[in-house]
């Protein structure tokens, strides 16, 4: 019997992705709640009533920070949090500072009427609770911006634009850990978007953490089981949880004044922050993250306390069971760490610094362990920590490029959007990428969210096809160092991250860094998910493609060899029903049926292509829902896998339904509906419908010519012009047309 039937296993239904509620839902039901909290209902009774009677559901921590913000929850003050705030109002006022004191879960401040009675008591009160530690728990102080005199406005709005200021514990002498300084902004401290909060101390790259903390890590086992969660992770937790909720504090700060913020200036070499258009969406994001952290530090909690064994152990189950149910992470440990103490760290896994696979091209290659490698207690500070996460020119880079395209980006997300708002592009661009310049002037380089923030930016980037792939390259090289330099060389954005840097630097022709990327890449889904799985095989044409492109014909025909006995497996296992895998393993083979051709291996090629026909046709006939008629990714991979075995009929059939897809999608002028309508013109010129494209070739030559956008990709427009006029020569040709006797 397995060790954890102790506890109830996390099974996904503690946790729903995207859980957050939009503000605007929560005001739907506010005079509701706010009725209910003046009869005197119980927080737990208010929940339940909103489920039965408005057929609304959240949880207990997002109703209670909903009270807060609305400034009608009550909280009562333990013993030792009276003395911490006496204690801490004494010392700082007897330095001429003014303190307010607030709730760091929900922002709540303490009332005048409860700081009154707590200072009544004085020392005669205290004096009698030497056995009572102080201690602030949920506390945090702040130092409140100056009021004008008369100005009930700015005295109204000093908690959106409180500071937070490091907690000291009268009792215990701290110890500061070591913290890495950022490199300095390039962007101006009077920016009008950053004027909208002050955060002191912003640009020093230290988080605005409230709990002191010691410099050394949790250990990495527990010699003994112990039913108590270790001190050390638990204030980790804490601080992580109020830096948090000082992000969200920040982010909805800025949404009253958005509209009053200047545009980009890109005159010299100084560019103000952009107007933070979307900082409700910067706030969910956060707010996610906020959730997910507490939620997972409850569930370690409760684990450890039902089932008796050791913290470590419970900890690393709970993580591995997390991330066997979503792709994301929770904030497991490492990140934390770095988050609070703005430090990188560096992952072991089982006792292996970095990864238990070799590059090279042997029977090592591919890990062939029938577990797959899962992540351990094993992340450790990292000895002699760098300065920075990036250089200073390279960040003057990135923020000449986030100016220079910022506008780019928000107009195409707004169009998408009006389409699907929940568009993986909208997401990415609102959320994370964005904010950039604002997070890392707030918070610094070496935050979580920052760098997060750097990596939705290449991603963006690199989806728009409308910045030049230079540009594109070099956000992606940064935004790489930077996840590797902090320490998320296994965070799950870094698949991606490696996987589009391997595509960029094949671009290039620089194959030996686009194999180092690719592997890269298979390394991450080989730890999160095993070799014999549906993220590894993605890698296998591309890892094999460079090796024939470097002159390893051996290690290319290895690793499709490997892949293909990898793949077959899957697609054995698979259940007819599971439309995903076999979308999955058609597209991989699609890819593989293509190396295998243009290496010469023409056999192989027709062969690995029917079977990525039969995947996909095993996909189409299972799957009811609406893929084939609103992704254009299907139809393109069936058009591409029916044109290499020469099938061009179907092929025909399904570019020009990758055309209709990609054009009500992206716009007909896009790239995209571009490469399909060149891929819908060959296969009907490989049929003999020659005449057939040149009214589709004319329509889209106008469609290109009328774009008016200089950055277009111009080589697509030049192949169709090209494609224009040899199917024009070609049809003269046919019809008898003697050229030469014109002249």
């Amino acid at each position: 019997m397995s060790k954890f039937s102790n506890f109830k296993s996390y099974d996904g239904s503690k946790v729903r992705k995207r859980g957050y509620r939009k503000n605007e839902v929560w005001d739907e039901h506010r005079d509701f709640i706010l009725d209910l909290v003046g009869r005197g209902e119980k927080q737990r009774n208010i929940l339940e009533a909103l489920k039965n009677e408005r057929g609304f559901n959240t949880n207990l921590n997002q109703l209670k920070s909903k009270l807060g913000i609305w400034g009608v929850s009550s909280k009562n003050l333990a013993k030792k949090q009276r003395k911490w705030i006496y204690l801490m109002k004494e010392r700082r006022q007897a330095l001429g500072k003014e303190t307010v004191f607030y709730f760091g879960d929900s922002g709540q401040e303490i009332t005048e009427s409860q700081m009154g009675s707590i200072m009544r008591g004085g020392e005669r009160e205290f004096s009698a609770m030497n056995d009572v530690p102080a201690s602030p728990g949920e506390l945090e102080m702040a130092t409140p911006p100056p009021t004008a005199p008369n100005d009930e406005d700015a005295e109204n709005d000093a908690t959106s634009q409180r500071h937070t200021e490091q907690v000291d514990d009268p009792n215990v002498k701290a110890t500061e850990p070591h913290r890495a300084t950022a490199s300095p902004s390039t962007l101006p401290i009077d920016s009008p978007a950053i004027s909208q909060v002050s955060i002191e101390d912003a640009g020093s790259g230290t988080s605005p953490a409230t709990v002191n903390e010691p410099e050394t890590p949790e250990p990495a086992a527990d010699s003994q089981p112990t039913t108590q969660l270790p001190s050390t992770f638990e204030n980790i937790y804490k601080k992580v949880l109020h830096s948090l909720e000082s992000f969200h504090l920040a982010a909805n700060s800025s949404v009253a004044a958005a509209d009053n913020l200047s545009p980009i200036d890109v005159t010299g070499n100084s560019w103000s922050v952009p107007p933070d258009d979307h900082a409700t969406e910067l706030a969910e994001w956060m707010e996610d993250v906020y959730n997910d952290a507490e939620v997972f530090l409850e569930i370690v909690h409760n684990s450890v306390k039902n089932s008796g064994l050791s913290f470590a152990i419970c900890r690393d189950e709970i993580i591995t069971q997390w991330t066997q149910e979503y792709d994301e992470d929770p904030l497991p440990y490492h990140i934390a760490w770095s988050i609070v103490n703005g430090i990188p760290l560096k992952p072991v896994v089982n006792g292996w610094e970095d990864f238990p696979v070799k590059v090279t091209t042997g029977p090592e290659w591919v890990y062939t362990s029938s577990d797959p490698v899962i992540q351990r207690n094993t992340w450790l500070p990292a000895e002699d920590p760098p300065k920075s996460v990036l250089t200073e020119e390279e960040w003057e880079r990135i923020d000449y490029f986030f100016t220079k395209h910022y506008h780019k980006l928000k107009k195409f997300s707004d169009k998408v959007a009006k389409s699907n708002s929940e568009a993986e592009f909208v997401e990415i661009f609102r959320q994370r990428a964005a904010h950039l310049q604002k997070l890392r002037h707030f918070f610094g380089e070496y935050n979580y969210y920052t760098i997060l923030a750097l990596e939705g930016f290449a991603d963006v980037c690199f989806q728009i096809h409308m910045i030049p792939d230079e540009d594109v390259l070099f956000i992606y090289e940064c935004a790489t160092k930077a996840f590797e330099m902090f320490g998320l060389k296994y965070h799950e954005s870094a698949l991606e991250l490696y996987k589009q840097l391997g595509f960029l630097r094949k671009e290039t022709k620089n194959y030996s860094g686009g194999m180092e990327a690719f592997i890269s890449a298979y390394r991450i889904a080989n730890f999160r998910w095993g070799f014999e799985s549906l993220q590894c095989i993605e890698f296998i044409a591309e890892i094999s493609r460079c090796n024939f492109k470097l002159g390893s014909p051996e290690g290319g025909d290895y690793v499709l060899r490997k892949g293909l006995t990898h793949i077959q497996s899957i697609a054995a296992k698979a259940s007819p029903d599971d439309y995903y895998t076999h979308f999955a393993l058609a597209k991989a083979l699609n890819f593989i049926a293509s190396v295998c051709k243009s290496c010469g291996r023409k056999e192989a090629a027709n062969t690995v292509g029917r079977f990525s026909i039969q995947q996909f046709m095993t996909y189409r006939s299972k799957y009811t829902g609406t893929d084939l008629s609103n992704n254009g990714w299907g139809p393109r991979y069936m058009g591409e896998a029916f044109l290499l075995v020469k099938d061009y009929e179907n092929a025909a059939k399904m570019f020009q339904s990758a055309f209709e897809i990609y054009s009500d999608y992206y716009g007909q002028r896009d790239k995209r509906a571009m490469d399909a309508i060149s891929k819908l013109c060959r296969s009907m010129r490989a049929r003999g419908l020659i005449m057939y494209t040149v009214p589709i070739l004319e329509k889209t030559l106008m469609l290109r010519g009328g774009a008016g956008d200089e950055n277009e990709e111009d080589e697509i427009g030049f192949e169709i012009w090209m494609r224009y006029m040899e199917t024009v020569m070609r049809q003269m040709y046919t019809n008898g047309i003697n050229l030469g006797a014109e002249t």
